[in-house]
């Protein structure tokens, strides 16, 4: 900031400092005391790690090779989720598992899955402050 708006903004708070001084020796009471307060809000918290994803339910989508999915969502915490897939065992030796897409909401669409084929997806949630572990697979098998 440059030392006019330094100069600038000492000037406000002086002033509304002054204006509250004003206002608190005219006062009855205390609760009008009170109510000349100025009051400074604190800066916000950083948003936490998000929390693991829970309730992943997958349902068919609307056409050939589609799944629809939603979770409980955090919201103000995550920033978007990060989806995968598998089509072998994902409690096997090597799941194989496939990014499919990231979501900035809770619910999304997954398209171009092998038609026919059982598949499981996973979440996991992500902020600036770092991601989560993934969620439990769900499972449905694509139309």
């Amino acid at each position: 900031m440059s030392e006019r708006g330094i100069s600038k903004k000492s000037a406000v708070i002086e002033g509304a400092i002054d204006l509250a001084s004003d206002v608190g020796k005219t006062a009855n009471t205390e609760a009008e005391v009170n109510s000349t307060l100025m009051r400074v809000k604190s800066a916000p918290a950083p948003k936490p790690i998000p929390d693991q994803p829970t309730g992943l339910e997958l349902t068919m989508g609307d056409d050939d090779g589609e799944i629809s999915g939603h979770c409980n969502s955090q919201p103000g915490i995550v920033d978007y989720y990060e989806i995968q897939y598998t089509t072998s065992d994902p409690l096997g030796p090597n799941p194989n598992w496939q990014f499919a897409d990231t979501s900035k909401k809770s619910r999304f669409e997954l398209t171009g899955l092998p038609s026919g084929q059982k598949v499981w997806v996973h979440i996991r949630a992500v902020n600036a402050r770092g991601k989560c572990s993934w969620s439990d697979p769900a499972c449905k098998r694509v139309p």
